[in-house]
């Protein structure tokens, strides 16, 4: 009954506005209108709420007071007026298409799995709204980083010192990295495009345009790579080409790591022989063998023999234990494999490492040099377990007194820059010594390269008396000739004279026509 009543009175006062003035400006007229939008809105109001309102006649008790206190004598009609009243409607927020959620990172698929189970999400579908989610977060993150580095850093830098290698995974990619204290405390990484071939010129490209990306290229002022042929080479390494793109010399600073681990690959191809496989054969056989060989038991290893070497390294191998000992209690390996090199050095050295045990081998191709010393320490130490023939046994010794007297140290040492001519020096002087037990493999003088470098360094000049006993020429002879040039022309005959002819003996005066 209340819901007829309110439809009755509703009607009423649509005929009533219909019959206000047209131009409906006085105030009792927009109040009337205004009282009868008011009840249109709750006839449309569908909330639960309001339905109960109605079905209770509180609706139409209000109704009802308000109609009472119309005054329908003030109402002024214009009966001419033959235009209709349309109401306005409720000026309420139009409904947005979307609605968009800030959720924490960290929590975005706990927070958004219930709201997938109660739409019936995929997982595949849920798995693409956090990956874009995250897609979106790495780029706007990495946008930041680049961006305040080149407005905060960039200007107050004065220098840096580029690093670059390359790798082959399912690409040929170039990491790009800076240094430079202090402005930059840590390497700094700029990039790891990928580069259609392994070349230096293509290298070359690749990290010159994440220097100029950056704005750090014109303030570069050494440079620092391994020493591979693509980075070294007179015509087309990278480090020649990048001095040509800047226009300048730069100050090459051959990764140390790299110039060590050489060493223990060449003492090796002296020792077993060269080879042209990818991985040393004997390596192989030993990763392999590895399930079968008793390496949890480490009483029965086999040790330097410490009677079978001279004073000189008896001593030799007392400092390397020492400073191993010292290393492994201060814990200050940046690499898992440096620290199995030196507690491999230590035990085989004679020196309580503990807790100590065997790591499955690794990797063992040529690329990695670092695989050489660590394979022939566990060789060496488990030799009673793994079996080989006389020669290889003989070689094994060999290259593990080489690795752990010698090498550990130096390599582990090559990393300091203020001490990189100090420890040469003395690495090279211990193969003075070194050359008493095993002087084939310590001998530079077959090794090409070697032997190359070190005629040129032996052949060098450092004083000036060549040029003083020269000058002599010229107090001696300038009377034999009055003309300049010819007088050019004596002292060269004159010089060739003195070198074929160094004293007036027989031996000598023979080559006299």
């Amino acid at each position: 009954m209340c819901s007829e009543v309110f439809h009755e009175k509703l009607w009423k006062d649509f005929q009533k506005v219909k019959k206000l003035p047209a131009d409906r400006t006085s105030e009792k007229s927009k109040a009337y209108i205004n009282i009868f939008t008011v009840k249109l809105n709750q006839l449309c109001d569908l909330s639960p709420k309001a339905k109960a309102a109605q079905t209770q006649g509180s609706a139409s008790a209000v109704l009802s007071d308000e109609s009472e206190d119309d005054d329908e004598s003030e109402v002024e009609f214009d009966l001419t007026s033959g235009d209709e009243f349309e109401p306005e409607s409720s000026r309420s927020t139009p409904r947005p298409k979307s609605v968009t959620l800030e959720i924490p990172t960290k929590t975005l698929s706990k927070d958004t799995e219930l709201s997938a189970d109660a739409t019936n999400l995929s997982i595949r579908s849920h798995t693409i709204i956090c990956h874009r989610q995250r897609s979106e977060s790495r780029l706007n993150k990495s946008d930041a980083i680049k961006s305040d580095f080149i407005l905060e850093k960039v200007p107050m830098l004065t220098h840096v010192v580029i690093h670059w290698n390359s790798k082959m995974i399912n690409s040929e990619r170039v990491v790009g990295m800076i240094s430079g204290q202090p402005m930059i405390e840590k390497p700094k990484l700029l990039g790891i495009p990928v580069v259609p071939r392994s070349t230096g010129v293509a290298q070359c490209q690749a990290f010159v345009g994440l220097l100029e990306e950056w704005q750090v290229l014109n303030i570069a002022i050494a440079i620092v790579f391994d020493t591979t042929s693509s980075n070294t080479g007179r015509l087309s390494g990278c480090a020649i080409l990048i001095e040509k793109r800047l226009g300048k010399t730069l100050l090459w600073f051959a990764c140390r790591h790299h110039v060590y681990e050489v060493h223990v690959k060449h003492v090796c191809d002296h020792i077993n022989g060269s080879r042209n496989s990818p991985s040393d054969s004997l390596c192989v056989r030993f990763s392999k063998e590895w399930p079968n060989i008793n390496h949890q038991e480490i009483s029965d290893l086999q040790m330097i023999d410490k009677g079978e070497i001279c004073d000189e390294l008896r001593a030799i191998a007392e400092s390397v234990g020492e400073w191993g000992n010292k290393l492994l209690e201060e814990d200050v390996f940046s690499r898992e494999d440096y620290r199995e090199l030196l507690e491999l050095t230590s035990v085989y050295l004679g020196v309580v490492v503990y807790p100590f045990k065997f790591r499955k081998p690794g990797a063992h191709h040529h690329a990695r040099f670092m695989a050489y010393a660590i394979y022939y320490l566990k060789m060496q130490l488990l030799s009673n377990s793994f079996e080989m023939s006389v020669d290889e046994v003989r070689g094994v010794k060999r290259m593990a007194n080489f690795i752990a007297l010698f090498y550990t140290e130096a390599f582990l040492k090559s990393r300091l820059a203020s001490a990189a001519p100090s420890s040469d020096q003395k690495f090279l002087s211990l193969m003075k010594i070194y050359a008493r037990e095993d002087k084939s493999a310590a001998e530079l003088g077959k090794m090409t390269g070697y032997k190359t470098t070190e005629k040129i360094v032996r052949s060098l000049e450092v004083f000036n008396d060549c040029a003083e006993r020269r000058i002599k020429l010229v107090s001696d002879f300038k009377d034999v000739c009055k003309d300049v040039k010819e007088q050019e022309v004596l002292f060269q005959v004159i010089e060739n004279h003195h070198n074929h002819f160094t004293s007036a003996t027989k031996k000598n005066l023979k080559g006299v026509v």
